[in-house]
């Protein structure tokens, strides 16, 4: 029974690993354009031998042709506006959003069946009217009703498209789509930690902690063999370490943590236990632990969907935008992860399911040091992103037990600290330093428990809330 559970286990880290990184792996944009292309090439063939075997006059051949030319023609137009709109789509998430979103929006599903419908479309249409001009006496009806039927399919197509646009070009729109993808990272991630400990190493997005003993022999492997698919570190095959480490009798050292970029000849792995080098089939066993993507987008871990939203924070403090508006945004969505993160992160630090694989793990200080500091030090003569920054540090302190208040507590003094430093008058002072959910909403800021003021906002009976 042991060894059937051993092997169905076996299984299903293969089947996870392989869907990992299916998930995360670089889409090639042009394959699917390509298929369709092919397809509608095909289809020419399929739906004229149709033709052939039901000859039918009831459609005049020059309006056919007339019909099948304007197809064609609207169908090359309509691939120029994708091509316009994924350009635009990037560049506004280049400028405006986060580099980290860019390779999301350019392998965007809409863009590449809409570029790739239109094609077909295009290319279906072309050859069939070139038919035509071979044979005057009969028109293709059934294959001018596919055309009919891909002219209507692009159309609503061309509806999807707009409106995905015009989500990418909403930053607000922008933000929760992003805010979204951390939220099923995070619960990808850890939501499996109590009920399945090695599916949560699966999804773990760097190793957990763990020590080595420093004087036993150590072999460094080293990237040597460059990825296909980029180098950035988006995924470890945790249990299958764990295996590998079982099997050998070593420990092993996982020396980059997700997110990072792996240049030619970094180190990867740190072997312990091991006299000579390994083996080149025991490193390429250890290099297919790991998988490698091309940015470290809101779908890789918990970290860079933080660190996307802080980006767009960032990019709205610039002086080139100053939106402090849009910054408050992105901070009530980072409040929102980081209020899921915290209990998840805290069951997550206790387990210990990697005997064998040590490396480093995210922790709580890094995750509020990733989603805080950097806003906070370009909140400077900001009063409504500093009080909205403090509205999510006291909103996490009363939401989370006392070890996991330190990292808070140091940030609320320092940014106590800014606002004594920067700002002059008693009045900017009092204003900066209390903490506000709508970042200037109301004089006295945030109405909660802990740090509402004696009087309300509408110290009038019949008046009604603003």
């Amino acid at each position: 029974m042991r060894v059937v559970a051993d092997l169905g286990r076996l299984i299903a880290d293969r089947v996870r690993w392989r869907r990992t990184k299916r998930r995360l792996g670089s889409v090639r944009i042009w394959r699917l354009p390509v298929m369709l292309i092919f397809l509608a090439v095909v289809m020419t063939g399929v739906f004229g031998a149709i033709d052939n075997a039901t000859a039918a006059d009831a459609v005049d051949t020059g309006t056919m042709a007339t019909l099948l030319s304007a197809i064609a023609g609207g169908m090359i137009t309509l691939t120029g506006l994708v091509f316009t709109a994924t350009t635009l789509a990037m560049q506004f998430g280049a400028t405006q959003v986060s580099v980290r979103v860019v390779p999301v929006l350019q392998q965007d599903p809409i863009m590449r069946w809409s570029n790739g419908l239109f094609l077909a479309t295009f290319v279906y249409s072309l050859i069939v009217a070139s038919d035509m001009a071979s044979d005057d006496n009969r028109a293709p009806i059934a294959s001018g009703a596919f055309a009919l039927f891909l002219a209507f399919a692009s159309a609503i197509m061309f509806v999807v498209l707009v409106s995905k646009v015009g989500r990418i070009l909403n930053s607000t729109r922008l933000l929760r789509w992003i805010a979204d993808e951390g939220h099923k990272t995070i619960k990808r991630t850890f939501i499996d930690a109590s009920s399945d400990p090695a599916a949560a190493a699966v999804a773990a997005p760097s190793p957990s902690y763990g020590t080595t003993d420093p004087g036993a022999p150590m072999t460094l492997v080293r990237l040597r063999r460059l990825p296909s698919k980029g180098r950035v570190l988006v995924a470890i095959n945790l249990p299958q370490l764990q295996r590998l480490g079982t099997r050998w009798g070593v420990q092993l050292d996982v020396l980059p943590r997700i997110g990072d970029f792996v240049a030619y000849e970094a180190p990867l792995f740190a072997v312990y236990g091991v006299s000579d080098d390994l083996n080149e089939i025991r490193q390429r066993q250890l290099l297919a632990t790991m998988c490698f993507g091309d940015a470290h987008r809101p779908a890789v871990s918990p970290s860079a969907a933080l660190q996307a939203i802080v980006d767009v924070a960032l990019k709205a403090l610039s002086p080139a935008i100053n939106d402090p508006g849009r910054a408050v945004q992105a901070i009530d969505h980072l409040e929102d992860l980081l209020l899921l993160l915290a209990p998840r992160v805290r069951t997550d630090r206790t387990l210990e399911v990697m005997s064998r694989v040590h490396g480093y793990r995210r922790t709580w200080n890094d995750y509020v040091s990733l989603a805080t500091d950097e806003i906070r030090h370009f909140s400077t003569n900001s009063t409504q992103v500093q009080r909205r920054l403090r509205a999510l540090l006291l909103t996490l302190q009363a939401s989370t037990p006392q070890a996991q208040h330190p990292p808070l507590v140091e940030r609320i003094a320092a940014l106590d600290q800014q606002v004594r430093t920067e700002w002059k008058t008693d009045l900017d002072i009092r204003l900066a330093s209390v903490a506000d959910p709508q970042g200037l909403g109301s004089e006295s800021g945030s109405q909660s428990p802990t740090t509402a003021p004696d009087q309300t906002d509408n110290p009038d009976p019949g008046a009604s809330p603003g």
